[in-house]
């Protein structure tokens, strides 16, 4: 009776001891597979870290020379007005240097017209030189992605060297326009281009102001598309009315 009692406390001694071993184990191994997971989770989030990292590292450089290119292009053009006077910058003119650039004449197109806002030149030149050069088609086409593109090349450069001062000013008439800018930017930048088109003091003034980028070029894209065919039509208009052609251009 007495041996038959040990037995079967030993059996049951034996299975609590079996059940709390595959109690354990059960718990250990969640708590294993959440520090695996949490692990991988940390890799992972430090290799997104780091390519974040180096992605804005690459968009920073990027920017500094886009910087540097333009303030050497600026201070190279001052030295040549100084040395030189004022360049010719008539369509006839742009359009003989376009012609004697040969297979390059879209890079001195491109160039130039993408400096025109920046340095105050008429961009109505470029957009005449391309109409003479290439035709109304091609000029049209040229000159609604280049007009854009210089906008916002300039809007860069100033935003880089002035930041967004005008968001600090406090007159009324500034803080209503600031005012605009943040409810509607796109649709008051389409306003602003349909009525003063590519006047380079407008993209010096929003490059100070909060507006974005994006918004910017968005807004001067889709301004600038009915000035812009308008134009081309009165300067086609007004090439054939008066004759000229390409080799009197060039001429």
């Amino acid at each position: 009776m007495d041996s038959a009692r040990v037995v079967g406390d030993a059996s049951n001694a034996s299975s609590s001891t079996a059940t709390y071993r595959s109690a354990r184990a059960s718990t250990s191994r969640p708590s294993g597979q959440r520090a695996s997971a949490h692990a991988r989770a940390s890799s992972a989030e430090s290799f997104s870290t780091g390519g974040g990292g180096r992605a804005a590292t690459a968009l920073w450089w990027a920017r500094a020379l886009a910087v540097l290119a333009a303030g050497y292009a600026c201070v190279a053009a001052a030295k040549y007005v100084r040395e030189n006077g004022v360049p010719d910058i008539s369509p006839q003119r742009v359009h003989e240097m376009i012609d004697s650039a040969g297979v390059l004449g879209v890079v001195v197109y491109v160039v130039g017209f993408a400096l025109a806002e920046l340095l105050h030149l008429p961009a109505l030149v470029f957009i005449t030189a391309g109409i003479l050069k290439w035709g109304k088609l091609t000029g049209w086409i040229l000159s609604l992605v280049m007009a854009p593109l210089s906008c916002g090349f300039s809007f860069i450069v100033v935003r880089r060297i002035g930041g967004q001062a005008l968001e600090k000013v406090q007159w009324k008439l500034v803080k209503r326009a600031m005012f605009h800018l943040k409810e509607k930017p796109v649709v008051t930048v389409v306003a602003i281009r349909c009525v003063l088109f590519l006047s380079p003091s407008i993209n010096y003034a929003l490059a100070l102001s909060s507006i974005s980028l994006r918004n910017f070029m968005i807004g001067s894209a889709l301004g600038l598309v009915t000035p812009l065919t308008l134009i081309v039509l009165l300067i086609d208009h007004l090439i054939n009315f008066y004759g000229w052609n390409r080799a009197a251009a060039a001429a």
